[in-house]
């Protein structure tokens, strides 16, 4: 589908002005091989139909050389109640409000290592260019088990300090964040 490429070729050039991705390049006889670029049709928060951009790091192989090591970590809606019982225990006069809030481009933020740049290539079809480019991730990509546990990691760190530093009951699950706080602190 042409709107299609041509969507994907925006957010891909986007993702190159924001140093997200490299600039393209020509498809050489390199290895290992380009993974694949497409779109899949979602829909958005606000109800619009939207394309997000997949690299296929399953069919490329690239995933299945990633070692996991650990779980990840998710928030619970048993830890949501229980701070509601434990704020209103200690502070019975005070409204609590909930509140919930996510991570924009969550996998996008957290960078690759440069030693992993060498299984970092997607081969997509540039319609400016009118040609099939590569360009090189330099952040976590959708569509890569890496970016799963990456992710995790960073949110699992930021989670911590928002508890435990900043004193923010907050729980996680993958890119939103939700808890309950008092209502004149929302």
């Amino acid at each position: 589908d042409t709107a299609v490429l041509h969507d994907i070729s925006e957010q891909t050039t986007a993702d190159q002005l924001s140093g997200r991705m490299g600039q393209p390049r020509d498809v050489d006889q390199s290895l290992p091989c380009p993974t694949r670029r497409f779109g899949v049709q979602q829909m958005s928060s606000k109800g619009k139909t939207k394309i997000r951009c997949i690299d296929d790091f399953n069919a490329s192989g690239i995933n299945d050389c990633c070692h996991v090591i650990g779980r990840l970590r998710m928030g619970r809606i048993t830890d949501l109640v229980d701070v509601v019982h434990i704020l209103n225990k200690v502070h019975p006069n005070e409204e609590l409000v909930i509140f919930k809030t996510d991570f924009k481009s969550a996998y996008r933020s957290v960078p690759l290592r440069p030693e992993h740049y060498l299984y970092a290539d997607v081969v997509y079809y540039d319609t400016t260019l009118k040609k099939l480019v590569v360009s090189k991730q330099l952040a976590m990509p959708f569509g890569a088990v890496a970016a799963v546990y990456g992710w995790d990691r960073v949110a699992d760190a930021l989670t911590h300090v928002m508890s435990a530093i900043l004193l923010i009951p907050v729980s996680r699950y993958v890119d939103d964040l939700f808890g309950a706080c008092f209502a004149s602190n929302a």
